[in-house]
């Protein structure tokens, strides 16, 4: 009866302690593709920050978007425009804006949407153990000034004396009334793979 009270007292404080916990991020990178006319865009960043509270059941994942690199500074700066400038009062889209591969600092070519975010607004842990927790994720996107809710499944596994995950996105660009220009006949398509590579600290 002792060694059976005992492993229920262990199983008990197990869950006490994943349910009561927060994993900030202590490494985390994103990375994307984007199919187009010729091939695929690709590009990635390594300033993903945020955190998931599993007690309060919120969080926040963000990037910064000029941390995105493809490794072609020209469209760096496109891409950039894409996802941060304010179409309503800027020369872009019809007109490209980058001045020497570089946006303006200010007024109305500049960037006013400098992050992609996801606001965790409720979670469910779906299994649990010393190894592995199985968290479904509701909560709303915040790309270029839109926002739309979303569901995600997310797995955070324990590797040695840290916590990892890897989890893929698939992100619209019409959802988010992102207009990429053509170049002659090359244009990009509408959907856009992240995948973010993250190591937890667990709080």
């Amino acid at each position: 009866m002792k060694k059976q009270a005992l492993i229920v007292l262990g199983a008990f404080c197990l869950l006490t302690n994943l349910y009561a916990t927060t994993f900030q991020i202590k490494d985390g990178k994103a990375s994307f593709k984007l199919p187009y006319t010729l091939g695929t865009h690709e590009g990635e960043s390594n300033k993903l920050t945020g955190q998931i509270d599993i007690t309060n059941k919120t969080g926040e994942l963000s990037l910064p978007i000029e941390s995105l690199k493809t490794g072609n500074e020209e469209m760096d700066c496109h891409m950039y425009e894409a996802l941060g400038i304010n179409y309503k009062n800027s020369d872009f889209p019809d007109d490209h804006v980058c001045d020497d591969d570089k946006l303006p600092s200010s007024g109305p070519n500049s960037i006013k949407y400098p992050f992609i975010k996801y606001q965790i607004s409720n979670l469910e842990v779906l299994s649990q153990s010393d190894q592995k927790i199985e968290l479904k994720l509701q909560g709303t996107w915040d790309i270029h000034g839109q926002q739309k809710s979303s569901s995600h499944t997310l797995n955070i596994l324990k590797e040695k004396n840290h916590w990892k995950s890897k989890t893929d996105f698939k992100i619209s660009l019409k959802d988010f009334d992102i207009i990429v220009k053509k170049f002659l006949v090359i244009a990009v398509e509408d959907i856009a793979t992240v995948q973010a590579n993250i190591k937890w600290s667990q709080q």
